[in-house]
């Protein structure tokens, strides 16, 4: 799946601040961080140390109690001197890891969500109950960013 510098215009950004890990696949280097947006071409992460591009990654994307694993490869990294960290490009390279990308931020997304409305009502709501009730007003605008 690879994406041309025209692609980049055509692919929404959604901004997302999770923590992630990512794993360089040759020297097995494991970096825990945190993203900066994503797309359906790919997301961007913070890392501290640089990356060649073209280098296979591994990302974990922990929600709840799960984990999401993406495989992509570096599309670049830009040293961000102000943060003295890299801004790290990775692209996806099949669909598999576009929709699992896709299901990761839609589970935050409702966590977040639940967490907003508990505090806003002053009760626990329910997983289930948040995830009908953002599904009902989120879930047709959140497809079509991807």
């Amino acid at each position: 799946m690879t994406t041309t510098f025209a692609d980049k215009r055509k692919f929404y950004r959604h901004p997302l601040c999770m923590p992630i890990q990512y794993q360089d696949l040759i020297s097995k280097n494991l970096e825990r961080s945190s993203s900066v947006d994503l797309s359906e071409g790919g997301m961007c992460v913070l890392g501290n140390r640089f990356i060649a591009k073209g280098t296979r990654v591994q990302v974990k994307v922990p929600v709840g109690d799960q984990i999401f694993q993406i495989v992509g490869q570096i599309a670049y990294c830009n040293r961000v001197s102000s943060l003295d960290r890299y801004r790290i490009g990775v692209e996806f390279l099949d669909q598999t890891s576009v929709f699992r990308t896709k299901l990761a931020v839609q589970v935050h997304e409702i966590q977040q969500y639940r967490k907003r409305v508990s505090s806003e009502i002053g009760r626990d709501v329910s997983e289930e109950e948040a995830a009908r009730q953002w599904i009902e007003k989120y879930a047709q605008h959140f497809s079509s960013l991807f």
